[in-house]
């Protein structure tokens, strides 16, 4: 599918959030992400509020802070910012090309015109199921699969991002749990058709600038000499790639039990397909 070039009216400030996922622990990450941004968004129209803990737009106690979890801050913040639309994207997915705010224009203007829309991704995503097609400008996700809930930078419509997002979700059960949120509602959800079209560019490849915790080297040592950042790089640390990164078996089972709290018995779908993955090639 491509863009309507009829439907290519600007877009007004006060319709668009900028919402970037990090954490007070992460500020060494944001701003490296807001420099980025500065440089490859440059005539960005929309305001950039940072979702963490200490965000004023919050007012957290000092209680609240250490106890709400990722889903419940999310929440908070989309009703107190309260515009039509969110551009969600994840702190450490650090631009590396121009975005093109009139292709944003578009994709905002396409969800505007489907009453049936909920987000647009900014990138590709679900690439195993979909056959890339570089054609097209976009198209449409299908139905039924893993990941259809998902980080990768999109713009939301506001009130369906609220409807997919549950109190208890942290960033990883979100993506795999809430897809199922997403099954057989009767909602339009878009992406990039192709790898070679993505309007937000970020290193994907290495999944962004942060690992469990740890700076991916590729990613983020040429971006601190670049903007002649005075970061340590050995205090966070410095993903070993040659490191095995299992999660521990009490962090799986925590998982599975936040699953069947998630989203109940779909879970036996989760199971299965997890499975499947795992013993049938």
């Amino acid at each position: 599918m491509i863009f309507n070039p009829t439907r290519d009216e600007k877009i007004y400030s006060n319709e668009v959030t900028i919402i970037v996922n990090s954490c007070d622990a992460y500020s060494d990450v944001v701003e490296i992400f807001l420099l980025a941004l500065r440089e490859y968004w440059p005539d960005n129209p929309f305001k950039v509020i940072i979702n963490k803990e200490s965000n004023e737009i919050l007012n957290y106690s000092n209680k609240e802070k250490l106890s709400k979890t990722w889903g419940e801050r999310l929440l908070d913040l989309l009703q107190k910012v309260n515009t039509p639309f969110t551009i969600l994207v994840f702190d450490d997915f650090i631009l590396e090309g121009i975005v093109d705010t009139n292709k944003i224009y578009s994709i905002i203007n396409l969800l505007k015109d489907d009453i049936k829309s909920s987000v647009f991704y900014l990138n590709p995503i679900c690439v195993k199921d979909h056959i890339d097609d570089i054609t097209e400008d976009y198209r449409l996700l299908k139905d039924n699969i893993d990941y259809r809930l998902n980080s990768t930078p999109s713009v939301w419509k506001t009130n369906e991002l609220i409807r997919y997002t549950d109190k208890i979700d942290n960033p990883w059960s979100w993506e795999v749990f809430g897809s199922y949120r997403t099954y057989n509602k009767n909602r339009n959800f878009y992406s990039s058709s192709s790898q070679a079209k993505k309007y937000f560019n970020y290193n994907d490849d290495k999944g962004g600038a942060i690992y469990r915790g740890k700076w991916v080297k590729e990613v983020i040592e040429s971006k601190v000499l670049k903007y002649n950042l005075k970061i340590d790089l050995e205090e966070r640390g410095i993903l070993n790639l040659d490191e095995q990164f299992k999660r521990s078996f009490q962090w799986k089972v925590q998982f599975i039990l936040l699953g069947f709290n998630s989203i109940g018995f779909k879970m036996i779908i989760y199971l299965y397909r997890s499975l499947k993955h795992k013993f049938i090639k």
